[in-house]
């Protein structure tokens, strides 16, 4: 009887030892997934760094969308319909066309022209933008505002800090033992990875302008996917 109370204790004492290694194994697996994210993340600044040495990119209000002026040339980029409101354009009276170069050109969601655009260092900005204007060959009409691409940028951003710092939370709460995978924390992670991924047409459309659409597209997507693989993973454990 001590034997068989002796084998118990011992197998007792291996399946503890064996849960401790599979929960080591997989707050390991979680912290190298963040690192992931984070590499992702500093790879995004970097690209965006690089995009932006010395030179600030410009974006126009046009109709019901943003044109985009970068290094690749100029993007048209149409606006879902909730999104438009900021977006509101005055006195333009030729409807759902650019002119660039004296070409009238039809805008789809997303259209390039002008690739070889002067576009050195800030040669739209500054107070005598609706003077210079005529660079863009009939673009007098877009006296709305100027929209030096602070808003979407900092919500791309913001946002990968936010999935960052919701991943985080859920690693912390993995390793103390907390099965609060399926709640709040967790499930805000991907769900904020993916409503970046679902604004992905605008990001891309928006930085293919910048010459950055594919990079971004592709770091939006590692982020998501880390996230997917992370929460089947603990899905499985659970």
């Amino acid at each position: 009887q001590e034997q068989a109370a002796l084998d118990q204790v011992k197998a007792a004492l291996d399946k503890s030892k064996a849960a401790l290694d599979e929960s080591k194994a997989a707050l390991d697996e979680s912290k190298a997934a963040s690192e992931r994210v984070m590499a992702a993340q500093e790879r995004f600044r970097a690209a965006w760094d690089r995009a932006h040495a010395g030179q600030k990119r410009v974006m126009l209000t046009y109709r019901r969308g943003l044109v985009a002026m970068g290094p690749a040339g100029v993007a048209y980029l149409r606006l879902p319909r909730r999104q438009q409101g900021w977006a509101r354009w005055r006195g333009l009276r030729r409807q759902g066309t650019l002119r660039a170069h004296g070409r009238s050109l039809p805008c789809p969601a997303l259209m390039r022209v002008s690739p070889n655009l002067p576009l050195g260092p800030n040669p739209l900005a500054g107070p005598d933008l609706l003077r210079r204007t005529h660079l863009l060959g009939g673009f007098a009409p877009l006296v709305a505002k100027t929209w030096v691409q602070k808003e979407y940028v900092r919500r791309m951003v913001r946002g990968l800090l936010e999935v960052q710092e919701d991943m985080e939370e859920a690693v912390v709460a993995n390793a103390a033992g907390r099965s609060d995978w399926k709640t709040a924390t967790a499930q805000c992670a991907l769900a904020k990875a993916t409503r970046l991924r679902a604004d992905g047409a605008l990001a891309e459309a928006v930085f293919a302008g910048l010459g950055l659409g594919e990079e971004v597209r592709q770091l939006l997507d590692e982020v998501a996917a880390e996230l997917e693989m992370l929460q089947g993973g603990q899905q499985q454990r659970q």
